[in-house]
C-alpha cells in the first residue's frame, strides 16, 4: 500500500531535509534536490497502476492521479535543475527555496488524488502559499515583496470564496465527497444553496 503514496513520502522527506539543512546552513543542497526529484519522478512512474484509497476515501491513488503526479514530480525536478543554474536565484537562500518548492509540490500531489472538497482545499492551500513566497527569491528586484503581498492577498480572498462555497455545498448535499455531489447536481438546480455553493467554489478555484 505504501508504494501508492511513495511520491508523496519522498517529497515530504525532501521538505523535511531542506528545512533542517536551512536551519544548519548546509551550503550545497543542490545535488540532494536533484536526487529527490529523480527519485520522486521514478516512484510516480512505478506506482502508475497502483489502486489504493487513503483516509476513508478522501485521497485516492489510481492511474489518473499517478499520471499527474508524474508530471508534477517531473516539474519539481526541472525547477530544481533550473534554480541551481539561474543567476537571479539567491544562492545564499537556496535551501529555503528548495524547501518551499517541495512543500508546494506536496500540496499539488495532494490535489491530484483528492476526492473530497476539504482535501482539495487543504492541498491547494499547501501548494499556494509556498509558491507565493518563492516569488521573492530573485535577486535585484526591489518590488518583489510587494508582488508577494499582492499574491498572498489574492490567494487568501480566493481561498475564502472556495471555503465559503464548500460550506454551502455541504449544506445542500450533506457531503463533501465529489462522488456524492456531482451526480446530484442536476437534482439541485433549483436549490439556491447548491447553486451559490458551486458559484463560490468555482470562483475561488479560478
Amino acid at each position: 500500500m505504501l508504494n501508492g503514496i511513495l511520491p508523496e513520502v519522498i517529497i515530504s522527506g525532501a521538505a523535511i531535509f531542506f528545512f533542517i539543512s536551512a536551519l544548519f546552513e548546509y551550503k550545497n543542497p543542490y545535488p540532494w534536490a536533484i536526487g529527490f526529484g529523480i527519485t520522486a519522478t521514478l516512484a510516480s512512474l512505478l506506482s502508475l497502476h497502483a489502486q489504493h484509497g487513503f483516509f476513508h476515501g478522501a485521497f485516492q491513488v489510481d492511474s489518473f492521479s499517478r499520471f499527474f503526479s508524474f508530471l508534477i514530480c517531473g516539474s519539481f525536478l526541472l525547477a530544481c535543475v533550473i534554480a541551481g543554474k539561474l543567476r537571479q536565484t539567491d544562492q545564499e537562500k537556496i535551501g529555503e527555496f528548495f524547501f518551499f518548492v517541495s512543500v508546494g509540490t506536496l500540496g499539488l500531489l495532494l490535489v491530484t488524488g483528492a476526492t473530497e472538497l476539504l482535501t482539495m482545499f487543504i492541498g491547494l492551500e499547501i501548494s499556494s502559499y509556498p509558491l507565493f513566497i518563492v516569488a521573492s527569491y530573485r535577486k535585484g528586484l526591489g518590488f518583489q515583496f510587494e508582488s508577494v503581498a499582492k499574491y498572498m492577498v489574492f490567494g487568501a480572498v480566493s481561498m475564502a470564496f472556495m471555503l465559503y462555497g464548500i460550506t454551502y455545498l455541504y449544506g445542500a448535499f450533506g457531503s463533501t465527497f465529489l462522488i456524492d455531489i456531482i451526480p446530484a447536481i442536476p437534482d439541485h438546480l433549483d436549490d439556491s444553496m447548491a447553486v451559490l455553493g458551486v458559484i463560490f467554489f468555482m470562483a475561488g478555484l479560478l
